[in-house]
């Protein structure tokens, strides 16, 4: 699964001024009281003056998607990067769904003064709420970037908090999660006149209706960088490839794509999509990556990953209309961005010996399917094609130029 998937709103908080835009959804956040801008985590940040009671907000029936939990049974997942200029002797808000009055308190993350802590509180539909504190990581400082990451997860039964992608605080969820009404707000919580601002800066906030796997954590904090909407690798720098197919006609058979990455990268798995060869099979394949290694002899480096697939990889003679996953059962190693030289070693055993069901090369333009965005090729280098991307994929065919797919890491 991607971290695109079932994202709700992602605010980047760029703008210098005015309302902030949505890069997922149409949840553009009013401008109340002249929210200003600072230097952020990443580019800008929001800053807020409590004060003059500066806060962004988007009322509940100009929602799309809606930012409630999802009624009971529901998830819900906030990540937000936020700086405190002081620590008052009041409480602060930074990401909220919460006024009061029945039915509109649903979820509240802030940072409480009364023990110095950051912390999420839930609710039920009245005024029953489960609050988790984020004891394990303490007390935060002013004028420093905080990750804070809370999320309800209503399969666990479990409220969570963690901070810098610390160790996870937990309690039990008891109350029955609901779909509130409230003003969704960031630095500010209560009534049509909200209280308790935020004074400082809330930078990079997403929200989503799903509880994100650790390997996600991991990659959403990026080693204390961060890393913004659509969370790709940011850039290819460089790619090749090798083909190992002196037994491509049945048997085995092994083919390599070299590449390097601009920032970290959390690999979870590949995506594939294409067509086989005319009666071509695949017993099984292993993917793996190795980190070094030359465009000669691709795995002479260290390996990162390995895992064996049993499985069909595409259907019989015709384009696969969806991506077909294929995830990892145990998360990889973060990738690591810069100069570092990549090879991602695709191995196919048991294939039928009329033809082969291995992935080349193709000139085609470059498309964008399935949430991914692909690379194709100019001569013998690589070309990425830039864009709105969930990673990046490795653009190929099988067999012949006109069964045509791609690779694409997730």
């Amino acid at each position: 699964m991607a971290l695109i998937d079932n994202i709700l709103s992602y605010w980047k908080l760029d703008e210098t001024s005015g309302n902030r835009s949505d890069s997922v959804g149409s949840n553009t956040l009013t401008d109340n009281n002249t929210v200003g801008n600072a230097t952020g985590k990443i580019s800008n940040a929001a800053s807020f003056t409590s004060s003059s009671s500066e806060y962004l907000s988007i009322a509940t029936g100009s929602q799309s998607p809606d930012l409630s939990i999802g009624g009971s049974g529901g998830d819900i997942f906030i990540s937000a990067w936020v700086k405190l200029a002081t620590k008052p002797a009041n409480a602060m808000q930074m990401v909220t769904k919460y006024e009061f009055s029945d039915g509109k308190r649903e979820y509240a993350l802030y940072w409480d003064n009364a023990d110095d802590r950051f912390k999420l509180i839930v609710f039920d539909a009245t005024t029953n709420s489960n609050t988790v504190t984020a004891s394990t990581f303490g007390a935060p400082s002013t004028g420093v970037w905080y990750h804070v990451m809370a999320w309800v997860d209503n399969v666990a039964n479990t409220v969570n908090i963690c901070v810098n992608n610390g160790t996870v605080d937990s309690t039990s969820l008891t109350v029955t999660t609901h779909n509130g009404t409230a003003t969704f707000r960031l630095g500010a919580a209560g009534n049509a006149t909200p209280i308790e601002y935020w004074n400082g800066d809330i930078d990079e906030t997403g929200v989503w209706n799903r509880v994100l796997s650790s390997s996600e954590r991991t990659f959403l904090y990026n080693s204390t960088s961060g890393i913004t909407y659509p969370f790709s690798s940011t850039t290819l720098t460089s790619y090749d490839g090798s083909n190992d197919d002196t037994n491509n006609r049945g048997g085995s058979q092994r083919q390599a794509q070299g590449f390097k990455i601009a920032s970290n990268q959390v690999i979870t798995g590949v995506g594939i999509k294409g067509s086989k060869g005319n009666n071509a099979t695949a017993g099984s394949f292993i993917l793996s990556i190795y980190e070094g290694g030359t465009h000669a002899d691709p795995v002479s480096g260290t390996l990162i990953k390995t895992e064996t697939f049993n499985r069909e990889i595409l259907p019989t003679y015709t384009l696969s209309p969806t991506i077909q996953p294929v995830i990892f059962t145990t998360p990889t190693a973060t990738l690591t961005g810069g100069s570092t030289q990549y090879f991602l070693v695709m191995a196919f055993t048991g294939g039928d010996t009329n033809d082969n069901v291995r992935w080349s090369f193709d000139n085609s333009s470059p498309t964008y399917a399935d949430g991914y965005y692909v690379l194709a090729t100019t001569g013998s280098n690589w070309v990425e094609y830039s864009g709105t991307d969930t990673g990046f994929a490795i653009y190929g065919y099988t067999g012949t130029a006109t069964n045509s797919g791609f690779l694409a890491f997730m």
